[in-house]
């Protein structure tokens, strides 16, 4: 499931890891396909430029919606920006891509980390959208550790205040594939932190996420990572309680950690 850099917002409980990133997306498209009615491109860069600009206000029991930039924005791994990570429940480890470049741009785009995708806007007949976002992303820094926060120990590469302290990052590659729902066609498409927070006018509908890494291991030896995370998010919420996809709206789910060469 995905989850916010340091303080988990657990969406669904995940048990089950049979199911695919490229089938689910399939089942999504064909579920929606009777609602469709026509369709635009917009440039990913709409989607790109809103990660990392969403400010969550700070309450005494966390972060708020609507947050004020005067006041103060609530940051996960200060100074950082925000962003999505990926967990795996059944081996209580997460894994952090900078999908969105956010952490690079930051420390003025040392790692050359690109992304390119798309994103196609589908009208509905009530003159709400659905959105159909592809975005690929290469040299992206990117670490796993212990529990959901993103700070517990390194189990893989180096996260953010170890590499802006100077340590060698793991770089890799991913590809993020999300169907959200909008009210209107051409509105601002959403920070991803606004939607897990339960913030604005965009849900989710589904997820998907694979990627692969390649960096040091905490002995200093050469290891890769591999995540595989799928989300049916409005399926599981419609859906019969006692059905397996709304007991399990996260069917895949999975990180994999090894030495290369094993």
């Amino acid at each position: 499931m995905f989850s916010q850099v340091a303080t988990r917002s657990e969406l669904i409980q995940c048990r089950s890891k049979s199911a695919t990133p490229g089938l689910l997306w399939a089942i999504g498209l064909a579920v929606l396909a009777p609602l469709l009615t026509n369709g635009a491109q917009r440039p990913i860069s709409d989607f790109i430029s809103a990660q990392g600009t969403y400010c969550l206000g700070i309450g005494p029991d966390g972060p708020v919606c609507d947050g004020d930039p005067n006041v103060g924005c609530f940051l996960y791994i200060p100074p950082f920006p925000n962003y999505l990570d990926w967990t795996d429940p059944s081996s209580g480890n997460s894994v952090t891509f900078d999908y969105a470049g956010l952490f690079n741009s930051y420390l003025g785009n040392p790692f050359g980390t690109t992304m390119s995708g798309s994103v196609n806007e589908v009208i509905q007949k009530d003159g709400s959208v659905i959105d159909y976002i592809t975005l690929h992303t290469e040299n992206a820094v990117t670490w796993a550790s212990e529990g959901f926060s993103g700070t517990g120990t390194v189990l893989f590469g180096a996260n953010e205040p170890q590499v802006a302290a100077g340590a060698t990052p793991a770089l890799g590659s991913s590809t993020l594939r999300l169907v959200l729902q909008g009210p209107a066609a051409g509105a601002p498409l959403p920070d991803l932190i606004a939607l897990l927070n339960g913030c604005g006018d965009w849900s989710f509908i589904s997820v998907a996420f694979v990627g692969t890494a390649t960096g040091a291991l905490p002995d200093g030896s050469p290891g890769k990572v591999q995540v595989t995370e799928t989300g049916l998010l409005h399926t599981a919420g419609i859906a019969n309680e006692n059905s397996r996809v709304a007991l399990d709206g996260f069917p895949a789910e999975h990180i994999s950690i090894q030495a290369i060469g094993q």
